[in-house]
């Protein structure tokens, strides 16, 4: 798991993290449609025993019918529900229109349509007006945008980050982080938590040891050598050869942050946590506790806990239990399956691709060496070449590791 790991926590002065906005929350009252109709239920009048006769495209329509009926009987809330149906489903211009109607009096509407604007949907990107509606719902003494704060907090904290549509500012963005965060709060932005996490872990990096020639990985002849620079090094006293490794200090603060993050549900920290615990990092080391980890993110969906797991399960030389696992997840569709993951997981898609990639990698040396499995060279290159698509800087890493004799 060493280059992995290394990859986690490098230095975001260089690449930073791709972060991805955080989901409109759960009002108290109602969280989404269905909930609100489960609760009213004159709102979707037909017999609950022939609810499943519908099917989706069905219930859509049915929903905004009623939706439209509310709607001229004065119901204010449908408005705001009909463009987070067309939110969901995916029909972002349509959305749009609808929540711009009732910006001025709906304070999720605002929300989302900062969303929007911040990330181009329906519309062309527009990261000024996404970051000046996220400041109005922050800055709103409204008890209504109680719920939607923590979430603003958030994504106004990423615009920081970015420096999209603002000055980028590390410490602004660490402090609306914190700000979302709310110590811990499991009714504040957990994404928040689980970015301060990933965050922490990345700052003021040091470098250690000397250099290791990388080399640029060919998928057509993976055991070929072409030495590009000695950038790259490894820590051969250290149980994980990192390239740059955070201080203790802010390792303890990253552990802390995944754990708030995980015990709240995030799945993204719970795969982190589980790397801590591998390496002893911000914590004692602990392989039991890092595979319970490990494994429970994996089962949970998590790529790139699985992608891990087949490299430790290579490096246990349990190879025919690296031969299965690491199929079932190479084998993910590169352009859709990732979108799909991320947006179910919420877990950042880089990482996803990452996992799918050493998935990919491992499982070609198995094929390509025979190693719990036929041996077939052939199928081995496009499995290579596979990872080299989905993150080439870790095939290159792992590359290396192979031409030095550490894989």
């Amino acid at each position: 798991m060493s280059y992995q790991w290394q990859q986690l926590w490098r230095n975001t002065r260089g690449n930073r993290m791709q972060l991805t906005s955080e989901k409109l929350p759960k009002d108290p009252i109602y969280a989404s449609l269905s909930q609100y109709a489960a609760r009213n239920s004159k709102f979707f009048p037909w017999p609950k025993d022939k609810t499943d006769c519908y099917s989706h495209a069905n219930l859509v329509d049915k929903a905004l019918q009623l939706l439209k009926e509310r709607k001229i009987r004065g119901d204010a809330m449908a408005y705001f529900l009909r463009g987070q149906l067309y939110f969901e489903e995916g029909w972002y211009e349509e959305a749009l229109e609808q929540f711009e109607e009732i910006k001025e009096h709906d304070h999720q509407a605002t929300y989302q349509l900062g969303v929007m604007y911040y990330d181009g949907l329906g519309t062309a990107v527009n990261a000024e007006k996404g970051v000046e509606y996220m400041k109005k719902i922050v800055d709103s003494p409204c008890p209504k945008t109680r719920h939607l704060k923590f979430a603003a907090a958030y994504n106004l904290g990423r615009a920081y980050y970015e420096g999209k549509g603002i000055n980028r500012s590390m410490e602004e963005a660490e402090r609306l982080w914190l700000l979302a965060a709310d110590n811990g709060n499991p009714k504040a932005s957990v994404k928040a938590q689980s970015i301060l996490g990933l965050y922490y872990s990345t700052k003021e990096p040091k470098e250690l040891e000397k250099p290791l020639p990388l080399v640029a990985f060919d998928p057509e002849s993976p055991s070929s050598e072409v030495h590009l620079s000695s950038d790259f090094r490894s820590v051969n006293s250290c149980p994980s050869p990192l390239c740059l490794v955070a201080d203790e200090t802010a390792f303890v603060k990253a552990f802390y942050w995944h754990s708030e993050a995980c015990g709240n549900g995030n799945l993204e920290s719970q795969g982190a946590l589980g790397l801590m615990y591998f390496y002893g990092h911000g914590i004692h080391q602990d392989t039991e506790a890092a595979l319970h980890c490990l494994r429970e993110a994996a089962e949970r969906g998590n790529v790139y806990a699985q992608g891990n797991l087949v490299e430790y399960y290579y490096n246990m030389k349990f190879f025919t239990k690296c031969v299965s696992f690491s199929k079932r997840i190479a084998d993910y569709d590169e352009v859709h399956d990732i979108s799909t993951i991320a947006q179910v997981t919420d877990c950042l898609p880089e990482f996803i691709s990452r996992g799918m990639a050493m998935a990919a990698f491992y499982h070609a040396r198995c094929l390509q060496l025979g190693l719990g499995t036929i041996k077939d060279e052939a199928t081995a290159k496009q499995y290579y070449s596979k990872a080299c698509r989905l993150d080439p800087a870790l095939a290159d890493e792992l590359h290396s590791l192979l031409i030095h004799q550490r894989i």
